[in-house]
């Protein structure tokens, strides 16, 4: 994983990235920001989303963002732990702003690899969908569109970015 030092409460986070093999650094190749859900690290993620087949076809590179540590604002069901590793979306929250985690990691990427920037999406699963609604309402200007999986939130969009909700 490739540390993100985001200079808030002291505090390394991280990401991986996916890259396909025929991305060559030449061509500006599309970009998608895939946020997990709730409790579930990166690789649990990957294995049950399988989206880097995908992204192989279509030559298209994946970051993954990691949430940090965060506890349900108010619990929803009963059989969820109170805290586990996810976004402050405004469901479940922490002490860390993840709209600028991941504003630097767009700018880490876009420095580090060849981002077509009229190609930058990003989708989110259950709080990972929370996160993306919030970023949307943040900074949607940054994404061509965006994909709400499994989660709901009433935050506008800052900007006429397509949202779609699953």
């Amino acid at each position: 994983m490739s540390p993100i030092d985001t200079t808030m409460a002291d505090e390394v986070r991280y990401y991986t990235i996916a890259t396909p093999s025929g991305y060559n650094g030449t061509t500006p190749t599309p970009l998608i920001v895939n946020l997990h859900a709730y409790f579930e690290s990166i690789t649990q993620y990957r294995t049950t989303l399988s989206i880097d087949s995908i992204a192989e076809a279509n030559n298209v590179i994946i970051v993954y963002p990691l949430g940090d540590t965060c506890r349900w604002n108010f619990k929803p069901l009963f059989f969820l732990p109170n805290t586990g590793i996810g976004w402050n979306a405004g469901i479940i929250g922490g002490d860390f702003d993840d709209v600028t985690f991941i504003s630097r990691v767009l700018d880490s990427v876009q420095a580090n690899y060849n981002i077509d920037s009229t190609k930058i999406y990003c989708m989110g699963v259950s709080s990972g969908a929370f996160m993306t609604m919030k970023l949307g309402a943040a900074i949607g200007n940054r994404f061509t569109a965006m994909a709400n999986i499994i989660g709901f939130d009433s935050l506008p969009p800052t900007s006429s970015v397509p949202c779609s909700l699953s």
